[in-house]
């Protein structure tokens, strides 16, 4: 952490640096829209204007091919604050915190004169888990300060006719509330603009916001849902059943699947949030604008991971690497320093870390396995993991139905992506092997038809192990020899 010299010397790297380089280091705002997959937003494809704000606004943007490194909130925001894999700092669901022995980028960039902010709605990215080291101010909707309003703003969401919605007792609940109040981005909006007219002008600025309209359970107000379906429809979606249990229980198998008509209110309700959030967005680059910021600001918009919306008969985001939950949104407003267009080469969001801190005239050696976003490999594979099933809900579940088999939510999983071919790997059965740029994607298993890119994306993934002395089921291996260390160097991982 900080000291009192520390302090003194980013004093003095920061006088330094505006001097050497004849232009101060710009600003640096990251936005996370947790939960929020790429597929469903206009500048992605999709078919349904759910972010007409963002697509004008990323005109101007780099817009990239993006995969999540994990599934689920704690280990994908610790991997992209460090840099370093799932399987790396640890932090998964036996152990969520991440360890101070690990530093963030957030850590980093104070130490570089930065003025450093948070904003999460999400409450495991908090100084709970640790996943907030670095950041002077932090703050979230659950604080004594914020909570009452945060309360009024998430009921105020709630419509009348929606009966079903479990938010108008939980955000009162005195063990779970914080995960009731958290669609609240009109004070994410404020409260980093209330930041940035008490900040030291003369200072960059490195600010970390997290918005959870798109995550479970979801509320947007009624004007939003009423652009995405016909107005007879609109009482049918509040009267839809919302409950986490349901969807637990059908992606568990332990409930019958959702009709076509309930699949496609889910998927309704949750497109009304990408409205939300690109309202949001949208007048939060307005108050940049207004500040004359968007010039000197280095502008990130991207997600922890995707969300099942009962593709791969899901409904959920643990217990997967499919495509829904890990092809998510990357855009970067880097004015004179990304040029504006589509990035073809695939990335991984863990890229932020290296490319953050080069932003920031930041020079740390090059993590294996990342990329600088500036200057994307298309030769680079892009690996995830899932290093730890959730067994907490397995467990419960499995108490109360002692028939029902957890085997197939038990398990670890990797995915990596080479060119069009993605490997799926699982600790529990055989690996499988798409092509994502076939119609049938993630519906047709091509393993026994493609036996010799099977090999190869598991040679790469087995290599890719070895570099970070992990063994093929990802526990710590031996000792790499002179030859595996030649071969990996020919690969460029070391």
């Amino acid at each position: 952490m900080k000291t009192a010299n520390a302090t003194l010397l980013a004093a003095l790297v920061l006088v330094l640096s505006g001097c050497g380089r004849g232009e101060p280091r710009p600003n640096i705002l990251w936005i996370v829209w947790d939960t929020v997959r790429a597929d469903r937003m206009g500048l992605y494809g999709y078919s349904r204007d759910t972010t007409p704000n963002l697509d004008r606004w990323s005109e101007s943007a780099r817009v990239y091919d993006c995969s999540a490194v994990s599934c689920w909130t704690v280990p994908s925001h610790a991997s992209m604050f460090t840099g370093l894999f799932p399987s790396e700092h640890g932090a998964n669901s036996l152990n969520s915190r991440l360890d101070d022995r690990f530093e963030t980028v957030a850590e980093i960039l104070q130490d570089e004169g930065y003025q450093t902010y948070l904003f999460s709605a999400n409450p495991s990215v908090s100084r709970r888990l640790n996943l907030s080291q670095g950041f002077q101010t932090e703050e979230h909707p659950g604080d004594p300060s914020l909570v009452e309003r945060a309360q009024q703003t998430v009921l105020a969401k709630i419509d009348d006719a929606d009966s079903h919605n479990p938010i108008r007792s939980g955000v009162h609940s005195s063990r779970a509330r914080d995960w009731f109040v958290k669609a609240v981005g009109e004070i994410a909006n404020d409260r980093f603009l209330h930041f940035l007219d008490r900040r030291e002008p003369d200072q960059p600025f490195f600010a970390f916001l997290n918005y959870m309209e798109a995550h479970r359970i979801r509320v947007p107000p009624r004007r939003f849902l009423e652009r995405i379906v016909d107005p007879d429809n609109v009482e049918a979606a509040y009267a839809f059943d919302q409950s986490q249990r349901r969807f637990k229980r059908v992606t568990l198998g332990l409930e019958e699947p959702f009709s076509a008509a309930e699949q496609e209110m889910i998927g309704a309700i949750y497109d009304a949030t990408l409205l939300e959030l690109d309202d949001l967005l949208d007048r939060l680059f307005k108050d940049l604008l207004t500040r004359d910021l968007l010039d000197n600001t280095v502008i990130i918009l991207t997600s922890d991971h995707g969300e099942h919306l009962g593709d791969m008969g899901s409904y959920l985001h643990q217990y997967s690497l499919y495509e829904g939950v890990l092809s998510v949104p990357l855009v970067i407003w880097g004015p004179g320093r990304l040029p504006p267009g589509r990035e073809e080469n695939p990335v991984s969001n863990i890229d932020l870390f290296p490319t953050i801190l080069d932003f920031a005239g930041v020079h740390r050696p090059p993590l294996p396995g990342l990329a600088n976003l500036s200057r994307p490999s298309p030769h680079r594979p892009v690996v995830a993991e899932y290093v730890e099933p959730y067994r907490t809900m397995l467990r419960r579940v499995g108490k109360s139905n002692p028939k029902w088999d957890p085997t197939p939510f038990e398990r670890q999983l990797r995915a990596l992506r080479l060119g069009p071919h993605k490997l799926l790997w699982s600790s529990t059965g055989p690996a499988e092997l798409y092509d994502l740029t076939s119609v049938a994607g993630e519906q047709v298993d091509l393993a026994g038809a493609r036996p010799q890119r099977l090999d190869e994306l598991s040679s790469i993934l087995r290599h890719w192990l070895a570099a970070r002395h992990l063994g093929p089921e990802g526990e710590p291996g031996r000792p790499l020899t002179e030859k595996e260390k030649d071969q990996l160097r020919s690969l460029g991982y070391l």
